[in-house]
């Protein structure tokens, strides 16, 4: 039953397989966050009030480190983390704007990942194990990227505020409510959603550019191999091994022709 809910939450275009499944959590995170373009049902107009209210709240974050970082006694450190944080938030819409536009090539590119590139790869089996298993290695790096610098500032928050010393999540950013009750607990869910889905936004999207040249270069690596032929044996008379170096141009010219279209 979880897996079909999966499946429900995370369609992709061409017929669905195990490499939509090793997809799924970057494929959920970008459904949650409104711009999963591979899903056919997708559209601006479907899913723009999810970019509205990731654009306020990237307005809401820039806006309050403008406040920190344009004081006389603002630190170095903390100009330089307001800096990167603005910096993230600018970066942000203009790769979901990128994504947006390029939606039908980045559609295309996805369905020749899953039938042209992965029918290659699956030819040889080693190769088939060994590029899912890379693939599933590439997700789990991208979780741990995302979760590890996420929950560093969530950890210290949180033990800031069970000891009862409030501060905002990060000293670069003021979040514009006071430090009391549920207005402080408001600000901190704020930025975190912030911190969420600037990671998400900026690790996902690349994470799909890696996966692509990933298949690509796993099968042009099987394609090669077709080139691999074994010299002429005592027992095979020189046309045998003519004819069997034939079948292999021709099938290596067959696959190298799928690859550079």
């Amino acid at each position: 039953m979880r897996f079909k809910i999966l499946e429900r939450l995370t369609p992709t275009v061409g017929v669905r397989t195990e490499i939509d499944d090793i997809m799924s959590v970057p494929l959920l995170t970008q459904r949650l966050l409104g711009h999963q373009v591979l899903d056919p049902r997708w559209t601006l107009r479907r899913f723009l009030p999810y970019q509205l209210v990731i654009a306020t709240l990237f307005v809401y974050v820039i806006y309050g480190t403008k406040i920190i970082i344009s004081q006389p006694e603002a630190r170095i450190d903390v100009i330089a983390e307001g800096l990167y944080t603005v910096l993230t938030a600018l970066i942000c819409p203009f790769k979901l704007a990128c994504l947006m536009y390029t939606k039908e090539t980045f559609r295309q590119l996805y369905i020749m990942l899953k039938t042209t590139l992965y029918k290659i790869i699956q030819k040889d089996l080693k190769t088939k194990e060994a590029v899912l298993k890379e693939n599933r290695k590439v997700v789990f790096a991208l979780l741990w990227i995302v979760a590890l610098p996420f929950w560093s500032y969530q950890v210290v928050a949180l033990k800031d505020y069970v000891t009862g010393n409030r501060r905002w999540m990060s000293d670069a950013t003021d979040t514009l409510l006071p430090m009391t009750s549920p207005y402080y607990e408001l600000g901190w869910f704020f930025h975190s959603a912030f911190f969420a889905a600037a990671c998400c936004i900026v690790m996902v999207i690349d994470l799909w550019f890696v996966v692509l040249m990933l298949y690509f270069c796993k099968a042009s690596e099987v394609v090669v191999k077709i080139l691999a032929v074994d010299r002429i044996q005592p027992d095979e008379t020189p046309l045998a091994y003519a004819e069997r170096l034939d079948r292999s141009l021709r099938k290596f010219y067959k696959n190298h022709i799928k690859l550079v279209k």
